[in-house]
């Protein structure tokens, strides 16, 4: 296998199923596990300072992820604003056998369905909550024998804070967020 058939094509889409079990999301006070299945949609573009060869660029044109819960009902993470997410890193760190590493960063929104009460009114039905990431969310995928991956995890390196758009106040933490991609 050559160099130039390691990375994708320069313009390429590439669609991936991800998967993430045993998400832990607090808000508030309140702490739940979930479940996240959905996919995540990629464009393959030229790094502005390494050859094609050696590193592309991951913009990505799409990404939903969403989890069923009990109590909060529908918990959606849908992509943000897709020009503000920085552009995510695909390059090559070993040729042969082939080793890749991934940092992909994501900015969305995150949409409880029934957020847990805040001691308001007891019994009303809540509005839905939506948040967005105060700051994009960046995952790892140090060693990727090729992309798309086939079932590859990649971990978060930081906690995500979501915030509520207009007082930028922290509503809510993704702590960890080991999610499998494709396969």
């Amino acid at each position: 296998m050559t160099t130039a058939t390691v990375l994708p094509s320069i313009g390429a889409e590439i669609p991936c199923s991800c998967y993430a079990a045993n998400v832990p999301l607090k808000i508030r006070t309140a702490l739940v596990n979930v479940e996240f299945k959905g996919g995540i949609k990629v464009r393959v573009e030229a790094h502005p300072s390494q050859p094609p060869h050696k590193a592309v660029v991951l913009k990505v044109i799409g990404h939903k992820v969403e989890a069923d819960h009990p109590e909060l009902g529908r918990i959606t993470i849908n992509q943000d604003d897709m020009e503000a997410t920085p552009d995510s890193l695909l390059n090559i760190v070993q040729h042969f056998p082939p080793k890749l590493s991934a940092v992909m960063f994501l900015s969305f929104t995150l949409t409880i369905e029934r957020p847990p009460g805040d001691g308001g009114n007891e019994g009303a039905r809540p509005e839905p909550l939506v948040l967005r990431t105060k700051e994009p969310a960046k995952l790892l995928s140090p060693e990727l024998s090729k992309f798309p991956p086939d079932g590859d995890f990649y971990r978060l390196e930081n906690p995500i804070k979501l915030v509520d758009p207009d007082s930028d106040q922290v509503i809510a933490t993704i702590d960890k967020f080991p999610v499998r991609v494709g396969g």
